[in-house]
């Protein structure tokens, strides 16, 4: 994943209009930008994988095989840290001189991002949807439960609680220094409010109780904030609270991907 990410990195520092042959529009940057953009997304999900993993073998009685090995504490605490990587501003922003050079695309283009600002390049859009890919990784509700089991087994290792704390200290904990990073700062935290709510309400009960403290301990802690994201956060999480099977607002979608493989 870090690997991925050091080649994204380039990749975006790189792009422009060098990437079009002769006689293509600069319509045509945002269909080859869509895989460099999410060029960590198979890889993010590996690595989440060992958050609440297991390394096992279909072995058979005799044949020196383990059969389950837990993740090591070390290694999902450090896919952890990984991933919440992804949600910082610099990783999510474009820079502005290729902002200026994403006009509409025409209809019946090729894969291009979703957009809420009509046919406008959604710059805000295209963060949230990255965001929300590693927000919804991170809370899978089976991988939740699988922390309960696995610190009640070993305290070494990293429950719910701990995950839960990692992704508000890097989304809510954090500042921007422009206006472009806090607004983009502004959609990771709402990907976690979102995820949150989401993981609460399809979680078994040895997950819910842990994350519902979490939001009413976040609810309280926002309610008399000068921040008035936090404070409407605060008031949001509360109505969630009284209604917790209410679906979230509906969200962007992200481009098609490849269909081997699940969240868990």
């Amino acid at each position: 994943l870090e690997h991925e990410y050091e080649v994204r990195r380039r990749g975006l520092a790189k792009f422009g209009p060098q990437q079009l042959k002769r006689g293509e529009p600069y319509s045509r940057l945002e269909e080859i930008l869509v895989p460099l953009y999410l060029h960590h997304r198979y890889q993010l999900e590996a690595a989440i994988k060992s958050l609440g993993g297991v390394d096992y073998s279909l072995a058979y009685p005799g044949d020196q095989q383990s059969v389950n090995e837990i993740v090591s504490p070390e290694r999902q605490r450090r896919a952890l840290s990984l991933a919440l990587e992804s949600l910082k501003p610099s990783f999510l922003a474009l820079p502005e001189t290729l902002l200026e050079r994403l006009p509409p695309a025409p209809y019946q283009h090729g894969e291009t991002f979703p957009s809420q600002t009509g046919r406008a390049f959604d710059a805000l859009g295209v963060a949230r949807l990255s965001a929300n890919l590693t927000c919804e990784l991170l809370l899978e509700p089976s991988r939740l439960a699988r922390l309960v089991e696995y610190k009640a087994r070993d305290e070494e290792y990293p429950g719910p609680a701990e995950l839960v704390d990692a992704l508000l200290s890097a989304t809510w904990g954090e500042g921007a220094d422009s206006s472009y990073h806090r607004a983009i700062l502004g959609e990771t935290r709402m990907a976690t409010l979102d995820a949150l709510f989401t993981a609460t309400s399809n979680s078994p009960e040895r997950v819910r109780y842990i994350l519902e403290d979490k939001l009413e301990f976040l609810a309280r802690q926002f309610e008399s904030a000068q921040d008035s994201e936090k404070r409407v956060a605060s008031r949001r999480i509360k109505r969630w609270l009284e209604r917790p099977y209410e679906k979230p607002s509906p969200q962007l979608e992200l481009p098609p991907g490849s269909p081997i493989g699940t969240f868990k």
